[in-house]
Protein backbone atom coordinates (compact mmCIF):
# COMPACT_ATOMS: atom_id res chain seq x y z
CA UNK A 1 0.00 0.00 0.00
CA UNK A 2 3.14 2.58 0.99
CA UNK A 3 4.20 1.99 -2.86
CA UNK A 4 0.93 2.91 -4.17
CA UNK A 5 1.14 5.71 -2.09
CA UNK A 6 4.80 7.12 -3.37
CA UNK A 7 3.72 6.58 -6.94
CA UNK A 8 0.65 8.71 -6.48
CA UNK A 9 2.82 11.30 -4.56
CA UNK A 10 5.65 11.44 -6.69
CA UNK A 11 3.17 11.85 -9.96
CA UNK A 12 1.44 14.40 -8.28
CA UNK A 13 4.22 16.59 -7.69
CA UNK A 14 5.55 16.22 -11.77
CA UNK A 15 1.92 17.01 -12.58
CA UNK A 16 0.75 12.82 -13.98
CA UNK A 17 -1.96 13.28 -11.27
CA UNK A 18 -4.18 12.66 -14.33
CA UNK A 19 -3.10 9.96 -15.15
CA UNK A 20 -3.26 7.81 -11.93
CA UNK A 21 -7.11 9.26 -11.84
CA UNK A 22 -8.20 7.80 -14.50
CA UNK A 23 -6.75 4.36 -13.93
CA UNK A 24 -8.35 4.35 -10.49
CA UNK A 25 -12.08 6.10 -11.87
CA UNK A 26 -12.08 2.96 -14.14
CA UNK A 27 -11.57 0.68 -11.72
CA UNK A 28 -14.03 2.55 -9.60
CA UNK A 29 -16.49 2.20 -12.34
CA UNK A 30 -15.49 -2.01 -12.65
CA UNK A 31 -16.20 -1.93 -9.45
CA UNK A 32 -19.27 0.10 -9.06
CA UNK A 33 -20.86 -2.12 -11.71
CA UNK A 34 -20.01 -5.54 -9.75
CA UNK A 35 -21.28 -4.12 -6.35
CA UNK A 36 -24.48 -3.52 -8.85
CA UNK A 37 -24.57 -6.17 -10.43
CA UNK A 38 -24.44 -8.31 -6.57
CA UNK A 39 -27.04 -6.27 -5.05
CA UNK A 40 -29.75 -7.15 -8.16
CA UNK A 41 -28.54 -11.24 -7.52
CA UNK A 42 -29.46 -10.96 -4.09
CA UNK A 43 -32.38 -9.10 -4.52
CA UNK A 44 -33.55 -11.38 -6.94
CA UNK A 45 -32.94 -14.26 -5.02
CA UNK A 46 -34.45 -12.75 -2.37
CA UNK A 47 -37.42 -12.29 -4.24
CA UNK A 48 -37.54 -16.02 -5.29
CA UNK A 49 -36.58 -17.41 -1.77
CA UNK A 50 -39.64 -15.31 -0.94
CA UNK A 51 -41.65 -17.36 -3.35
CA UNK A 52 -40.06 -20.51 -2.54
CA UNK A 53 -40.88 -20.25 1.20
CA UNK A 54 -44.46 -19.11 0.99
CA UNK A 55 -44.91 -21.98 -0.85
CA UNK A 56 -43.31 -24.38 1.96
CA UNK A 57 -44.85 -22.40 4.57
CA UNK A 58 -48.24 -22.77 3.38
CA UNK A 59 -48.48 -26.35 2.21
CA UNK A 60 -48.18 -29.25 4.32
CA UNK A 61 -47.11 -32.68 2.96
CA UNK A 62 -48.42 -35.83 5.02
CA UNK A 63 -47.30 -39.42 4.69
CA UNK A 64 -44.93 -39.06 1.23
CA UNK A 65 -44.97 -42.78 -0.23
CA UNK A 66 -44.48 -44.67 -3.88
CA UNK A 67 -45.07 -48.68 -4.57
CA UNK A 68 -42.15 -50.58 -4.95
CA UNK A 69 -42.76 -52.66 -8.10
CA UNK A 70 -41.17 -56.38 -8.54
CA UNK A 71 -38.21 -56.44 -10.32
CA UNK A 72 -38.32 -55.57 -14.16
CA UNK A 73 -41.11 -52.85 -13.48
CA UNK A 74 -40.38 -49.15 -14.40
CA UNK A 75 -44.05 -47.36 -13.08
CA UNK A 76 -45.22 -47.12 -9.77
CA UNK A 77 -46.98 -44.49 -8.38
CA UNK A 78 -46.55 -41.84 -5.58
CA UNK A 79 -49.03 -41.21 -2.89
CA UNK A 80 -49.45 -38.18 -0.69
CA UNK A 81 -51.56 -35.74 1.53
CA UNK A 82 -51.45 -32.34 0.64
CA UNK A 83 -52.53 -29.61 2.89
CA UNK A 84 -53.38 -26.24 1.76
CA UNK A 85 -52.94 -23.72 4.33
CA UNK A 86 -52.64 -20.06 2.46
CA UNK A 87 -54.68 -17.42 2.06
CA UNK A 88 -54.95 -18.84 -1.56
CA UNK A 89 -55.71 -21.20 -3.77
CA UNK A 90 -52.63 -23.56 -5.27
CA UNK A 91 -52.69 -24.81 -8.20
CA UNK A 92 -50.40 -27.96 -9.11
CA UNK A 93 -48.75 -27.58 -12.80
CA UNK A 94 -46.20 -29.96 -12.69
CA UNK A 95 -43.41 -32.34 -10.97
CA UNK A 96 -39.99 -33.74 -11.76
CA UNK A 97 -37.52 -35.99 -10.30
CA UNK A 98 -34.33 -36.99 -10.94
CA UNK A 99 -35.00 -40.95 -9.77
CA UNK A 100 -37.18 -40.93 -12.20
CA UNK A 101 -37.46 -40.50 -16.06
CA UNK A 102 -41.45 -38.80 -15.59
CA UNK A 103 -43.48 -38.13 -13.52
CA UNK A 104 -47.66 -37.17 -14.08
CA UNK A 105 -50.65 -36.59 -12.32
CA UNK A 106 -53.46 -38.98 -12.82
CA UNK A 107 -56.35 -39.76 -11.75
CA UNK A 108 -58.75 -42.60 -11.48
CA UNK A 109 -62.45 -42.52 -12.07
CA UNK A 110 -65.56 -44.92 -12.97
CA UNK A 111 -66.80 -43.78 -16.32
CA UNK A 112 -70.09 -46.34 -17.47
CA UNK A 113 -68.80 -49.22 -14.67
CA UNK A 114 -65.35 -48.98 -15.75
CA UNK A 115 -62.30 -47.78 -13.81
CA UNK A 116 -60.75 -45.45 -16.27
CA UNK A 117 -56.80 -43.45 -15.54
CA UNK A 118 -56.18 -40.15 -17.33
CA UNK A 119 -53.65 -37.40 -17.08
CA UNK A 120 -54.39 -34.34 -15.18
CA UNK A 121 -52.48 -31.78 -16.57
CA UNK A 122 -53.28 -29.37 -13.26
CA UNK A 123 -54.93 -29.20 -10.16
CA UNK A 124 -56.21 -26.48 -7.44
CA UNK A 125 -55.94 -27.22 -3.90
CA UNK A 126 -58.43 -24.37 -2.50
CA UNK A 127 -58.07 -22.42 0.86
CA UNK A 128 -58.00 -24.92 3.63
CA UNK A 129 -58.57 -28.33 1.70
CA UNK A 130 -56.55 -31.08 1.75
CA UNK A 131 -55.72 -32.91 -1.81
CA UNK A 132 -55.44 -36.48 -1.13
CA UNK A 133 -53.04 -38.58 -3.83
CA UNK A 134 -54.42 -42.15 -2.89
CA UNK A 135 -55.33 -45.48 -4.86
CA UNK A 136 -58.42 -45.61 -6.73
CA UNK A 137 -57.81 -41.60 -6.82
CA UNK A 138 -55.74 -38.92 -7.50
CA UNK A 139 -51.91 -39.81 -8.07
CA UNK A 140 -48.52 -39.47 -9.25
CA UNK A 141 -47.55 -41.77 -12.17
CA UNK A 142 -43.73 -42.71 -11.55
CA UNK A 143 -42.35 -43.54 -15.23
CA UNK A 144 -38.63 -44.98 -15.55
CA UNK A 145 -37.93 -46.03 -12.26
CA UNK A 146 -34.64 -47.95 -11.36
CA UNK A 147 -34.49 -51.52 -10.02
CA UNK A 148 -32.89 -52.03 -6.89
CA UNK A 149 -35.03 -49.86 -4.80
CA UNK A 150 -36.42 -51.29 -1.51
CA UNK A 151 -38.76 -50.95 1.53
CA UNK A 152 -37.51 -47.28 3.30
CA UNK A 153 -35.54 -46.32 0.42
CA UNK A 154 -36.24 -42.54 -0.49
CA UNK A 155 -36.57 -40.07 -3.58
CA UNK A 156 -37.09 -36.77 -4.40
CA UNK A 157 -40.23 -35.37 -5.89
CA UNK A 158 -40.15 -31.48 -6.83
CA UNK A 159 -44.09 -30.17 -6.59
CA UNK A 160 -44.13 -27.35 -9.26
CA UNK A 161 -46.55 -24.74 -8.92
CA UNK A 162 -48.49 -21.98 -10.80
CA UNK A 163 -47.24 -19.25 -8.82
CA UNK A 164 -43.73 -19.93 -10.26
CA UNK A 165 -42.61 -21.67 -6.72
CA UNK A 166 -41.88 -25.07 -5.87
CA UNK A 167 -41.54 -27.58 -3.23
CA UNK A 168 -39.29 -30.72 -3.11
CA UNK A 169 -40.74 -33.70 -1.09
CA UNK A 170 -39.02 -36.28 0.09
CA UNK A 171 -40.95 -39.77 -0.76
CA UNK A 172 -40.02 -43.52 0.61
CA UNK A 173 -40.42 -46.76 -0.32
CA UNK A 174 -43.38 -49.20 0.21
CA UNK A 175 -43.60 -52.47 -0.96
CA UNK A 176 -46.28 -53.19 -2.51
CA UNK A 177 -48.98 -55.26 -0.60
CA UNK A 178 -47.94 -52.82 2.44
CA UNK A 179 -51.40 -51.79 3.99
CA UNK A 180 -49.87 -48.92 6.19
CA UNK A 181 -50.47 -45.49 5.05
Amino acid sequence: MSKWLAVIKCQNRIGIHSIVSKKMLKMMKRLTARVACLGLIVMFAGSWGKVLAEVADTLTVREPYFRLMPPGQSVSAAYMELQNHSANAITLVGMRSNAVTGVELHHHSEHNGMMQMRRVETITIDVGETLLLEPGGYHLMLFGMRDGLKHGDTINIELLFASGGSTTVRVSARSLNSTAR
